[in-house]
């Protein structure tokens, strides 16, 4: 269950906030309340393609290896990030 959760995490929550909009949007038209909610969705949609990291920039452990052994030789600080795109 934990991995189900973590693997879909944004569509459920985007799910619970698309819901929540629709029954907590004080208009008293569903025509008013469709919009509105389609624009949330939309917006958060958006983030996420905005938000999304990119493809690495190293394929392997040795080029990155290389990249931190030429940063380090010129005296360049470096920022290493590490996460998931699975």
């Amino acid at each position: 269950m934990a991995r189900f959760i973590n693997e879909y995490s944004f569509p459920v929550l985007l799910a619970v906030i698309a819901v929540s909009v629709a029954l907590l949007v004080p208009a008293k038209s569903w025509r008013t309340r469709a919009i509105i909610t389609a624009a949330v969705v939309a917006v958060a949609l958006g983030g996420y393609a905005f938000l999304r990291p990119g493809g690495s920039t190293v394929a392997s452990t040795a080029e990155a290896d290389a990249v931190l052994q030429q940063a380090q030789a010129g005296g360049r600080p470096v920022f290493i990030e590490f996460f998931s795109n699975t």
